[in-house]
């Protein structure tokens, strides 16, 4: 008899599923951060001649699975944005600057 998904995910080491968020949580600022850049009217080329990288580097940070904070930061303030992190709590919310 097959098992259902949701009875094996819970089973996994903790370390396991807490690795696997880390990186459908990445997946979606990767999407997010090429979505962003397609809104702003940007291409590949131009975003990573505003930021002095190539095309070809500019696609690798695109699709980074480990983007450093530093580099997201430089990437969104290229497209005139601004980064801010937000730490939630349950009793309260932080800005991270």
């Amino acid at each position: 008899m097959a098992k259902k998904w949701k009875a094996i995910a819970y089973k996994s080491a903790p370390e396991r599923v807490a690795r696997v968020r880390e990186r459908a949580q990445m997946a979606v600022v990767i999407l997010e951060l090429d979505e962003l850049r397609r809104r702003r009217g940007l291409t590949q080329t131009q975003l990573a001649e505003v930021i002095g990288v190539t095309q070809s580097a500019l696609s690798q940070i695109e699709h980074s699975q480990n983007l450093e904070l530093s580099t997201l930061r430089k990437v969104i303030e290229s497209m005139g944005g601004k980064l801010k992190i937000l730490v939630e709590f349950p009793d309260e919310t932080v800005a991270l600057t």
